[in-house]
């Protein structure tokens, strides 16, 4: 059996005065926990995505389509205290990359607001990182949306990334729609 990681005081500090659930393994949708596991269920307050605090070896936080490992360390400690301090203060969003009905990754971007050049950018960056440049052309082929989701906001913020496909179908179509030659313009008569 696995040693489950604490719940810390500082953690106990920073969820204080949150709706809590705590699950176990006995639960279907927790048997992933191993015997002696536990994952803390915090509810979101103005009724958007709850944040999971997965006590295992180590501490996995998991938000919407997101989750990190933190490894049962004085540093990943320290590590998971910032990120979950960010979640809870709408310091930090997560971006959550779609193409088609394929989900091709998901990450977290240290900012207040969410902001489409930098959860564009960010997601190149993460892709590149990760050595996943084959989804950067495949997005850039077949675009992708992003949804950008924030504890403390309710829903999705969705960015479209239109791909060379759907560039070229809608250029397409518009010459389909201009009518022949001369575009929109009256064939025939005079023109005043």
């Amino acid at each position: 059996m696995a040693a489950a990681s604490p719940l810390t005081d500082e953690l106990k500090a920073l969820i204080d005065g949150y709706e809590t659930l705590t699950h176990t393994s006995k639960e279907t949708d927790f048997d992933f926990l191993k015997k002696g596991q536990s994952c803390i269920e915090i509810r979101n307050p103005i009724g958007g995505e709850n944040l999971y605090l997965e006590l295992e070896n180590g501490w996995t936080l998991d938000f919407n389509d997101w989750n990190a490992h933190y490894e049962p360390t004085d540093e990943g400690h320290t590590e998971l205290v910032r990120d979950l301090r960010s979640f809870l203060d709408g310091k930090m969003y997560v971006v959550t990359v779609w193409s088609g009905e394929e989900w091709i990754c998901s990450f977290s971007v240290n900012q207040p607001r969410i902001n489409e050049e930098v959860a564009r950018k960010e997601a190149r960056e993460f892709l590149h990182t990760a050595g996943l440049d084959e989804f950067v052309k495949y997005i850039r082929k077949n675009g992708a949306k992003l949804l950008c989701s924030s504890w403390t906001s309710k829903g999705n913020h969705e960015i479209r990334i239109r791909g060379s496909k759907a560039v070229q179908a809608s250029r397409a179509a518009k010459n389909r729609n201009k009518g022949g030659k001369g575009g929109n313009r009256p064939t025939g008569g005079k023109r005043s």
